[in-house]
């Protein structure tokens, strides 16, 4: 059955869903399974407070009495804080043969190589994925992205499943389009006039692309507050070109 421990203040660096527990927890399972201790041990953790589920492995039982010590991700995906209870029990679960993830962020289609970006990640910190749980990855320019795990499937794929182990297989990983939209842009021939509209709030964004980074660009804009009215104001400024 479940065990609730309090979530300690993080004593030691953690990522991703390995978790610590009190050594307490090895001398339950030892009296339990006596010779045939399960491996991996994987917990169904839950936050009953706020209805949360997902699954996380175990690191090591070096966690203080009654306590449980987590990454900073998993206690922000569970919703939870230093003191908080959250319940534990242990699970078997099924082999992942594929993953589905959408980022939020519609600069995460910029990265070169994301499948590498991610795998690696799963690689290091992971243990399980469950359906809902929401990864951060940190992509080769240092910039962090968030990612949603919307689908999971063994290798029944006839059985549906919510959340399975990612150790030891081959797993293949997919992308949906981002939930931010890329806003739109329009592409612009040097010496060539360009108009158009925008709203207010809005922007309209250009991407200029110089070979050579120290020939200098002059940009000239002339905006009109509204239509058949007279007034506008212009403006006309060099800019360095940057790479």
């Amino acid at each position: 059955g479940p065990h609730k421990y309090v979530i300690d203040k993080k004593t030691r660096e953690l990522k991703g869903n390995k978790v610590c527990l009190p050594p307490e927890v090895l001398g339950q399972l030892q009296i339990r399974f006596r010779h045939s201790m399960p491996s991996p041990l994987l917990f169904r953790v839950s936050n009953d407070k706020y209805g949360k589920v997902s699954h996380c492995g175990l690191v090591e039982f070096t966690a203080p009495r009654m306590c449980a010590i987590l990454s900073d991700s998993l206690m922000e995906d569970m919703l939870l804080q230093g003191g908080d209870t959250m319940a534990f029990t242990l699970k078997e679960l099924p082999k992942l043969t594929y993953v589905k993830f959408q980022p939020f962020r519609w600069q995460f289609s910029l990265i070169k190589n994301p499948k590498l970006v991610l795998t690696r990640e799963l690689q290091d910190n992971y243990v399980t994925l469950t359906k809902g749980d929401v990864l951060y990855i940190t992509a080769d320019d240092g910039k962090r992205y968030r990612l949603t795990c919307i689908e999971v499937k063994g290798s029944n794929n006839k059985k549906e499943i919510t959340a399975g182990c990612i150790l030891n297989t081959d797993l293949t990983v997919e992308f949906k389009e981002p939930v931010e939209k890329a806003p739109e842009s329009t592409q612009i021939t040097i010496n060539v006039p360009v108009s158009g509209f925008t709203i207010p709030h809005k922007h309209v964004y250009f991407r200029v692309k110089v070979v050579d980074p120290y020939i200098g660009v002059k940009v000239s804009l002339q905006a009109t507050a509204a239509a058949n009215e007279s007034s506008s104001s212009s403006s006309s400024s060099p800019t360095r070109a940057a790479t």
